[in-house]
């Protein structure tokens, strides 16, 4: 039951290791060569705004960090709902899946339908929006029942039910299920491809036509690292996954799932507040500068007169 995903994942990557391997073709599509700028002698190309980028890698962070409290379901609704651990396997791969179908549509709808002429930056708001109810909703709200089973208020086996054996259980209050499955499914499958695809998109358009190297400062130092923006954009989305799983792991352990809420709330609203305060510069690249306005380019500054 555990290993059938991972041995099927498994066959999926080797077969996309060999599609890679023999078919794709690499092509840097709007990305200005060398020759193209040697052709034009007076062609300067800007720099791009970092903080606009420092901002969408810390969406990625936030996005892939989500990803972590959907694979803490299965010990989350065996806690809330008394379910065996064959059920929770079960029900929240049901949910996951029906969570997809709303993925796949908001992803088809971007490509296909007006919704792509939206500016992306609304777009990324309103996933944000859907990231700040679903953890508002899934917090252990006051006002919803409780608190959790404890092993020995109910008449059945441990392996027939599963229990909360923590010892916040007797102080935490349950989501109501029907409220679950609304916000495991629909809501965070309509947060999710609304802020992977704009981010994407808005740093590609931000960085503009140029084979992307990164540089990090910090006090005296000075790091390079050679390879893509892109790179260090999947980069921080991997690290977020491997950090935000240990600390989400032992703080249900300690504490359940409120603060693991709240801290992802937390982070969204920040998210949101950036947005907005930066809103004006979450635009592409300005190729061509108005006549007189001062902008930086790697070595120094030029003007169009």
């Amino acid at each position: 039951m555990y290993t059938s995903a991972a041995l099927f994942m498994t066959i999926v990557s080797v077969f996309s290791i060999l599609l890679t391997y023999f078919f794709l073709e690499e092509n840097y599509v709007g990305i200005i060569s060398e020759e193209e700028k040697n052709q034009d002698p007076y062609f300067v190309l800007p720099k791009f705004d970092r903080l606009p980028v420092l901002l969408l890698f810390y969406m990625w962070w936030l996005m892939c960090g989500v990803v972590c409290v959907e694979s803490m379901a299965a010990p989350v609704t065996i806690a809330m709902y008394n379910w065996s651990r064959e059920d929770a396997v079960l029900y929240n791969g049901i949910i996951q899946t029906v969570s997809c179908v709303f993925t796949f549509i908001v992803n088809f709808s971007l490509a296909s339908t007006k919704l792509k002429t939206i500016d992306n930056r609304l777009l990324l708001l309103c996933g944000l929006v859907f990231f700040e109810v679903f953890f508002i909703l899934h917090m252990p709200l006051p006002f919803y029942p409780g608190p959790l089973d404890r092993p020995g208020t109910l008449n059945s086996t441990i392996s027939e039910v599963g229990r909360c054996e923590f010892d916040w259980c007797d102080s935490t209050p349950r989501v109501p299920l029907s409220l679950y499955l609304v916000i495991c499914s629909a809501i965070i499958g309509l947060g999710f491809p609304l802020i992977s695809s704009t981010s994407s998109s808005l740093l590609s358009q931000i960085i503009g036509p140029r084979k992307q190297v990164f540089v990090v400062r910090k006090m005296a130092f000075i790091l390079s690292f050679q390879g893509t923006v892109q790179g260090f954009f999947a980069f921080t989305g991997a690290f977020s996954q491997f950090v935000v799983s240990l600390f989400s792991t032992r703080l249900f352990e300690l504490s359940g799932y409120k603060w693991i809420m709240i801290y992802h709330w937390s982070i969204v609203t920040v998210a949101i507040i950036s947005t907005l305060f930066l809103w004006r510069r979450l635009i592409p690249l300005k190729m061509t500068p108005s006549n007189g306005e001062a902008t930086r380019y790697k070595l120094g500054t030029f003007y169009r007169m």
